[in-house]
């Protein structure tokens, strides 16, 4: 689906169109549950984040939140995958109080907040290095899909990749 599609269905519903939803929910519910299932390891789970990521994008279509997307696949991906981190975060959250006795407070405190220098070095990416980045690294996109689907050549793909291991990297060293 192009962007200009996209943003045409999300003016729509905005305007109380609901029904406009169905051709991206046509287009990218399945992708979208492939994402969730690789970061939460559970069918049931990753349908519901699947589901939750187009009622979040329905309200925020619906309140005018979403403005002009330029990237759509990688943009519900992106969300998707957010909502089934905080999933997987909330789970391990509770699994870790369960677990309470078995913990001092201080490996507790550590353990809930794993991977936050992680979550700091990509904040600091630009846009388009988080969408090939994610792509890249996370739902394996091969070099020539993402040139592809971010329509922009093979060369400069890996010059962002690259930039994206430097960048990182600075936070681990």
């Amino acid at each position: 689906m192009t962007s200009s599609v996209f943003n045409t269905l999300m003016r729509r519903v905005h305007n109380g169109d609901i029904s406009a939803m169905a051709l991206v929910y046509e287009e990218y519910y399945k992708k979208l549950q492939v994402v969730a299932v690789r970061i939460l390891k559970e069918t049931a789970a990753a349908e519901d984040a699947a589901s939750q990521t187009f009622v979040d994008l329905i309200r925020d279509a619906q309140n005018g939140k979403i403005k002009k997307v330029k990237y759509v696949s990688g943009y519900l991906c992106t969300r998707c995958k957010n909502i089934a981190l905080k999933v997987k975060e909330r789970n391990s959250i509770f699994e870790s109080i369960e677990n309470v006795d078995d913990l001092e407070t201080v490996d507790l405190i550590d353990r809930i907040l794993d991977g936050s220098d992680m979550v700091r070095a990509i904040a600091k990416l630009k846009d388009v290095e988080k969408e090939i980045g994610l792509m890249f690294y996370v739902y394996g996109y091969k070099i020539k899909e993402i040139s592809i689907e971010q329509k922009m050549p093979e060369g400069t793909v890996k010059w962002h990749i690259s930039n994206i291991k430097e960048k990182i990297s600075k936070y681990f060293t």
